[in-house]
């Protein structure tokens, strides 16, 4: 059974607001997708990371990374070709959209993992110190 097809009576799946099964679901079916998740505590001075938020939520929480690759979710197929091979972690607003496109780039022979619970988890997660160098 997929779920990527389903939909709450009155939001999308993508949105951050989605009911907390249904965020395990898509949870555990990446997971038997072998869809691999990075801990959103992950140092990523070293990483490649495709940012694939909008300008507005890239302005809201700032992230840096060894080389930060911004393209929105919306342009990533036309985009295809600025995308490197891999290894690198995809990141968005909360980790939904980020798992798409790990799934879809997988499926192309790249390597990538996405950054589980998105920026806004990071961003919670670290410390006070730790915010302003990431």
């Amino acid at each position: 059974m997929s779920l990527r097809g389903s939909n709450t009576p009155t939001r999308r799946p993508t949105l951050p607001a989605i009911e907390p099964l249904a965020v395990l679901a898509f949870a555990a079916e990446n997971q038997t997708e072998g869809i691999d998740m990075m801990s959103p505590l992950t140092d990523l001075e070293t990483t490649t990371v495709l940012d694939v938020r909008v300008p507005e939520e890239r302005e809201e929480r700032p992230l840096t990374a060894g080389e930060l690759i911004e393209i929105e979710v919306s342009e990533v197929r036309d985009r295809a070709g600025e995308i490197p091979e891999g290894p690198l972690v995809v990141a968005c607003a909360h980790g939904t959209r980020s798992a798409e496109v790990v799934r879809w780039l997988t499926q192309r022979g790249i390597r990538a993992r996405y950054l589980g619970g998105g920026v806004s988890w990071r961003v919670r997660a670290l410390s006070p110190d730790d915010r302003v160098r990431n």
